[in-house]
């Protein structure tokens, strides 16, 4: 698609996978920034359903498209940015949408204050594209304390280790030479985008931003989003990783990070409960069903034996035995018999 010699400004790189729902409206999002220097690599992770037919109706020569077998969210991520020719990197996922001015505003913020990393506020959507504007939502509630918790703490990291305000690698605006101090991403399955902040805000903790007020992402939350996928398991990977941070890089700034990792150990213990419960009560109503079944059962067979009963004590049956007596003989005395 782009056979350009000339290098773009800035390199925007898309992991997709299986969002044929959700990438063309992610791909035009990037096409259509207020700075149109730039290329977008798309690569696409092994998707099984029509993403890559979305994706080869866009002809754009700013677009590079390659594709793999199923390698994991990292491993897209590290290829593209291996592939990125632009002096500064942008990530959207296939399922997240850029508001039109993005680049440009990150792009100025990180020339004027001579940043590094700089990240944006957002809008949550739904899987409509509808902003989610309910101030009582659980996940608007939960933004907004890490927000505040962000703009109360000196330290970045320290900070990011009691909620990740990031939210997600798609809000990740930094200088393509940061990359290579960072390292790539790691193949963690939930937590991705969280460690690779974490990393950046610890590494150049004066020249990390957070945009706070300025909503330059559309972030979407719906019931494929893989930290919804296994709610158990992204917990679990979670404090993991808090608790090797805390262990590696802290000393007395504990307080913060340590309340968030109770509430962490808080939550599989709850998701546990629902999980146990669940299954508790699915054997419950198979016991119910078993046990329906057998009172039904035994009732029919009170009814035949009571059926038999009354027939053998009948007129009729007493009549049919005397009728068939000889036979019944006969046959009895029948050779082989």
């Amino acid at each position: 698609m782009n056979t350009s010699l000339n290098k773009p400004l800035i390199s925007v790189v898309m992991p997709a996978y299986n969002h044929q729902a959700f990438v063309a409206e992610a791909i035009r999002s990037v096409l259509t920034q207020t700075l149109q220097d730039i290329e977008l690599i798309i690569i696409n992770d092994g998707s099984t359903d029509n993403t890559e037919k979305v994706i080869l109706e866009f002809a754009d020569s700013r677009i590079r498209y390659f594709t793999q077998s199923n390698q994991g969210a990292h491993h897209a991520l590290n290829r593209g940015i291996a592939l990125a020719q632009g002096e500064y990197l942008a990530i959207i996922n296939s399922d997240d949408v850029f508001l039109p001015n993005r680049l440009e505003i990150m792009f100025d913020a990180l020339q004027q204050s001579n940043l590094d990393f700089v990240i944006s506020d957002i809008n949550l959507i739904n899987e409509y594209s509808e902003i989610i504007v309910d101030s009582s939502h659980w996940w608007l509630t939960w933004y907004e304390d890490v927000k505040q918790r962000y703009q109360q703490t000196p330290s970045p990291a320290a900070t990011l280790l009691a909620g990740n305000y990031a939210i997600s690698s798609s809000n990740f605006f930094f200088r393509a030479s940061l990359a290579n101090k960072l390292g790539g991403f790691r193949p963690f399955r939930y937590i991705l985008d969280y460690d690779y902040v974490f990393r950046a805000a610890l590494i150049t903790p004066r020249t990390f931003s957070f945009l706070i007020g300025q909503k330059l992402l559309n972030y979407r939350l719906h019931s494929s989003n893989t930290i919804m996928e296994n709610r158990l398991l992204a917990n679990i990977e979670t404090r993991y990783f808090i608790k090797q941070s805390i262990s590696k890089y802290f000393g007395d700034e504990l307080r913060a990070p340590v309340a968030y990792l109770s509430k962490i150990d808080n939550y599989i213990k709850k998701i546990q409960q629902h999980n146990f419960n669940q299954s508790i009560h699915a054997l419950r109503q198979q016991n119910d069903q078993l046990q329906h079944q057998h009172h039904q059962l035994h009732d029919r067979c009170e009814r035949l034996i009571r059926q038999l009963a009354l027939f053998e004590n009948s007129k009729s049956y007493r009549i049919g035995r005397m009728i068939t007596a000889p036979y019944r003989w006969f046959a009895s005395k029948w050779p082989g018999k």
